[in-house]
């Protein structure tokens, strides 16, 4: 969906929350008051069990978020003092879709720039359009990056490849973000969204507490965080997912072995 106001769109359907970054007009720019709604949607997804994985998205197919919008903050004398206020709307933003239990995926089609970026990188999977313009022009503006993206993209890209991008702040497309490590998987963008609903059919379709399990463990070895990982593992297999999910397939297992057996 699409209106003339920009907004955050969130849909939830079958324990899929998908998040639509609804500005087209602006190539999906983020006003402040966007960002706002973005932290208020993952607040939602936060407080939903139902769901169980997160897919943020452009309205259209011309971007994903082309960034901040800087316009609808420099029109004052008070510009600077508008920006740091939309910067940190934009980290609360960021900071609560991070946090999300759920798998996230961004889905990367056209402009993803700046703060686009940064909303990028909070989500755990990034699957790009081959469209693909990727870039963090903030040098080109004297703009000092927030350092909870950069860390991230560290994390993700190794510090090279973070240079290459923040420093020499040049524009990616959709082959060279894919092999230095800024998005992990292209498809072509006349199929790039039935590979996004497919992405999170699949994961939707995992056991939940496996998946975000999963999720918890990853990060904490990212981040050199490991002595709740044993614990986290524990709590799965006590959770009596294993039953429920290969006690069926093995009770079939056993009925086809029987009937194999009484027809020889």
């Amino acid at each position: 969906m699409t209106t003339d106001q920009p907004c955050i769109d969130l849909e939830l359907s079958g324990g899929i929350a998908t998040v639509v970054i609804n500005n087209p007009r602006r190539r999906n720019c983020f006003t402040p008051e966007m960002f706002d709604q973005l932290f208020e949607a993952a607040q939602k997804i936060a407080g939903d069990e139902t769901l169980r994985v997160a897919v943020l998205r452009g309205a259209g197919d011309k971007a994903f978020s082309a960034g901040m919008d800087i316009d609808s903050m420099s029109v004052t004398d008070a510009y600077l003092d508008n920006f740091r206020s939309g910067e940190k709307r934009m980290n609360r933003a960021t900071e609560a879709v991070a946090a999300l239990e759920v798998p996230v995926i961004a889905g990367l089609r056209g402009a993803c720039m700046g703060g686009g970026v940064q909303v990028a990188v909070a989500a755990d999977f990034r699957l790009a359009a081959d469209d693909l313009n990727f870039a963090v022009p903030a040098i080109t503006l004297g703009v000092m990056y927030p350092l909870p993206p950069i860390e991230q993209l560290v994390r993700m890209a190794g510090p090279a490849a973070v240079k290459k991008l923040m420093i020499e702040g040049g524009t990616f497309d959709a082959a060279n973000a894919l092999a230095l490590g800024f998005v992990e998987e292209v498809t072509p963008a006349a199929s790039f969204d039935r590979r996004l609903n497919e992405m999170a059919a699949t994961i939707a379709g995992h056991p939940t507490i496996v998946a975000q399990s999963y999720k918890k463990i990853i990060d904490n070895i990212a981040d050199g965080e490991n002595a709740a990982n044993e614990p986290i593992r524990q709590a799965v297999e006590k959770s009596g997912v294993l039953a429920e999910m290969i006690g069926p397939v093995a009770k079939a297992r056993k009925a086809a072995r029987a009937n194999r057996e009484g027809h020889k």
